[in-house]
């Protein structure tokens, strides 16, 4: 396992970093979203009553 992050192939090291960190940017892009839309429906939703 350890040779697939051989510093030889950092062409492939650096596209796999990449994916994971481009994955984890658009998760908590969409983490904050949620919390955003959640946040603004609760606000409308009690405005109401």
């Amino acid at each position: 396992m350890a040779s697939q992050f051989s510093i030889k192939d950092g062409k492939n090291c650096k596209s796999r970093f990449f994916t994971i960190w481009g994955g984890q940017a658009l998760s908590i892009l969409g983490s904050q979203l949620v919390q955003f839309a959640l946040i603004w429906y609760l606000e409308v939703f009690t405005a109401m009553r």
